[in-house]
């Protein structure tokens, strides 16, 4: 029993060539199969100057500034203002603004407002100081 015909040997030769084949088809699948619905890796720098796969950078403090005080001003819709302030700054400094941007930064303003003056109106008065309780009373001078 221990030692096996040369036909048998043979065939456990080839079932075992055939496992090993099967498992590296399998293998092979299903890398591709990873690497198809897996996301690319993404380079650091886009050709624009923004990173790929997050947000660019917030704007500067003067564009939210600026597009704040055109709207208290002029009264003008988040679209108007959007060309308007690329018209005037995108020739003289790079910056341009989106309506959506604008359009979020003036509804988050207008909140940020709303709450101010909701906590003004519903803040508690100054504790008064203690003042002399006899006032009105005469002492005896």
């Amino acid at each position: 029993m221990i030692i096996a015909s040369l036909a048998e040997v043979v065939e456990m030769m080839i079932l075992i060539c055939c496992l090993i084949v099967l498992l590296l088809l399998y293998r092979q699948v299903a890398s591709r199969k990873i690497q198809r619905f897996s996301m690319r890796p993404r380079s650091r720098k886009h050709a624009g100057g923004f990173p790929q796969g997050g947000f660019p950078q917030a704007k500067p403090m003067w564009v939210k500034s600026a597009i704040l005080e055109m709207h208290e001003n002029l009264h003008l819709s988040h679209r108007k203002l959007a060309d308007l302030f690329n018209n005037l700054y995108f020739a003289k400094t790079g910056m341009s603004v989106g309506r959506t941007w604008v359009r979020e930064t003036i509804m988050r303003h207008e909140r940020e407002k709303l709450h101010r003056n909701k906590a003004i109106k519903h803040r508690l008065p100054p504790k008064l100081a203690q003042c002399d309780l006899g006032h009105g009373y005469d002492h005896g001078r």
